[in-house]
């Protein structure tokens, strides 16, 4: 999913395992609740994302674009 196009995709309560989302654009996506083991979101877009109650465990998140996201997040690495 290298470079995917996910804007406003609604992934709520998803879980991502060993997913590369390298460069992908999930701008204004909801990704409430989402569990992200082992994914690659190196310079993804995540402008404007929900995630609140968001995991990141083992998650590269180098050059990862996060400004204007929902406030109040409450992720867990």
């Amino acid at each position: 999913m290298k470079g995917a196009d996910l804007r406003g995709a609604d992934l709520r309560g998803a879980k991502l395992i060993y997913t590369n989302l390298d460069g992908a654009n999930l701008k204004g996506a909801n990704l409430k609740g989402v569990i992200l083991f082992a994914v690659n979101l190196n310079q993804a877009n995540l402008v404007g994302t929900d995630l609140s109650e968001t995991t990141l465990i083992k998650t590269d998140t180098r050059y990862t674009i996060l400004s204007e996201s929902e406030e109040n997040q409450d992720i867990k690495y």
